[in-house]
């Protein structure tokens, strides 16, 4: 069995995406400077939210 066949075997994944209320905060253009400071805030707002089932698996 190769790497690959054995880390599927027990590797778990979990994906994130970005709520209604960091989208907003970054807006249409996410390269916007102006939109940095509040799309940061709300991603460390959402981050926070799930990051104790994040640590669970890590």
């Amino acid at each position: 069995m190769d790497a690959v066949a054995r880390l599927n075997e027990s590797a778990q994944a979990r994906l994130e995406i970005p709520d209604d209320v960091s989208r907003e905060a970054f807006g249409p253009n996410p390269y916007d400077p102006d939109r940095a400071a509040p799309a940061a805030q709300q991603g460390r707002r959402q981050g926070r939210s799930f990051a104790e089932q994040v640590s669970a698996i890590w």
